[in-house]
């Protein structure tokens, strides 16, 4: 038992070693954010991914694959104060959440780990924060991609996991984690509509986000700024900005990196005052923790 323990012990050093290096090695000129509040997130919220904005100063998140079908509502310190069950779900990898400025909530059962599955789920509520009641039915939105033809493609066409998705307007934008082998570096952008029905996901646009370790450019975690029409999106240590997302091809206009030791950033919220909360589930010997910063970006 006790050999057990410390060959784990060192194995889980080892990989955060390993990503420390990699991240530290590169990125100098990126915009470094200090996170100005670190708090546990409760056990029943270990696996804590996506993340949206309250009223109140409060976030609504949920658990990752395998977790109840419920949405956990968060004061400034982290503490459960409130739940609301979806009905009809099954969290079979709830990733994001977002939110348009219409009054609705999306929940994005988009992980794919392997690339094994043919069809994914969204979820569409009213926002939480104007449920009176502890539950809700939630309206649904199943959709595939326009380009995947096997289950699982070749290693090399495996970017069709997600745990990233932004509402815009009329639509819906997801963000891919790439799993590719060798690493192609790209992060396709999907685009749906943001009605109940069968769609196909249509592929609207790609970025490169890194020039070589996957470890830098997973994407994790999206949202739109309420005050500008620029996107964030989060990896395990960094955040870029996207402008120009609907004009022309998305480009990114700023980089910054998040201060502290590398954890498994989940998801990320932008409030009014260009604050961000961003959610880490529980990486090795890291707990899962909810952090607090200023994040808006320098340049118009």
């Amino acid at each position: 038992m006790v050999t057990t323990f410390i060959d784990s012990f060192f194995r889980n050093i080892s990989v955060v070693i390993l990503v420390l290096l990699i991240e530290y090695s590169f990125d100098t000129k990126a915009q470094n954010i200090e996170p100005d509040f670190k708090t546990k997130l409760p056990i029943e919220l270990f696996e804590s991914s996506g993340l949206a904005v309250g009223l109140n100063n409060t976030v609504w998140t949920h658990n990752d694959s395998g977790g109840e079908a419920i949405l956990y509502q968060l004061d400034s310190m982290a503490r459960v104060i409130r739940k609301v069950k979806i009905l009809n779900a099954t969290n079979s990898d709830w990733e994001d959440l977002a939110n348009d400025f219409e009054g609705h909530l999306y929940i994005a059962d988009i992980g794919n780990n392997g690339n094994k599955k043919p069809n994914f789920i969204i979820y569409k509520i009213a926002h939480p924060d104007s449920i009176k009641e502890d539950s809700i039915t939630a309206e649904i939105i199943s959709f595939r991609y326009e380009n995947q033809y096997s289950y699982p493609p070749t290693p090399d066409k495996m970017n069709f996991d997600a745990e990233a998705m932004i509402a815009y307007h009329d639509s819906l934008f997801i963000f891919t984690k790439n799993r590719t082998h060798p690493y192609s570096k790209k992060t396709y952008i999907y685009a749906l509509a943001n009605e109940a029905g069968e769609q196909t996901a249509i592929l609207y646009d790609s970025l490169y986000l890194a020039h070589t370790h996957r470890y830098r450019s997973w994407v994790t975690g999206a949202a739109r700024d309420p005050m500008n029409d620029r996107i964030v999106l989060l990896s395990h240590k960094k955040i870029w900005w996207l402008s120009d997302f609907r004009k022309s091809k998305s480009r990114i206009a700023e980089k910054g990196k998040i201060k502290g030791i590398y954890s498994q950033k989940e998801g990320i919220a932008l409030t009014n005052d260009g604050d961000a909360w961003i959610s880490n589930e529980r990486f090795k010997f890291l707990k899962a923790k909810l952090i607090h910063a200023k994040v808006r970006a320098t340049n118009k």
